[in-house]
């Protein structure tokens, strides 16, 4: 088999199969933790995964929708970004927040109170860049 075709072969692999590789020496300092429902990349193989848990110092995580869970060491991760989710097509529930804001301009809107409505919507622009980085905006 060809180099290039088994680094191919060796790569789908390690998308399927948990990472046994090496032991991961875990610092608290060096450990960034992500919760549950977290979307973040695989640095390993660039995939975009979410956080199912820990699993002792790993990270649990599998592909956006659902399928098998893998374990990662928490170095080999990292935030993803609002355009990486938004490109992997994840679109989540809006927080208690999100609907209390979303309330509150339907609430403007059947008043026709147009400076409420647009303070609503910036509000909803901030609420979403600074508590949802991976989410899409408002709708």
């Amino acid at each position: 088999m060809s180099d290039q075709r088994q680094d191919e072969a060796e790569r789908q692999d390690d998308m399927k199969q948990p990472c046994e590789a090496q032991p991961c020496e875990v610092r608290p300092y060096d450990v960034m933790t992500y919760r549950e429902g977290a979307y973040v990349v695989d640095q390993r193989n660039g995939a975009l995964v979410q956080v199912m848990g820990l699993v002792g110092p790993r990270v649990q995580v599998r592909r956006p929708g659902g399928g098998r869970e893998w374990e990662v060491p928490p170095g080999a991760l990292r935030l993803a970004t609002r355009d990486e989710c938004v490109v992997a097509g994840v679109r989540m529930p809006r927080c208690d927040a999100c609907e209390g804001i979303k309330a509150e301009r339907r609430a403007a809107e059947a008043l026709g109170d147009r400076e409420r409505m647009a303070a609503a919507t910036v509000l909803m622009g901030r609420h979403q860049r600074q508590a949802h980085p991976c989410r899409p905006g408002p709708s």
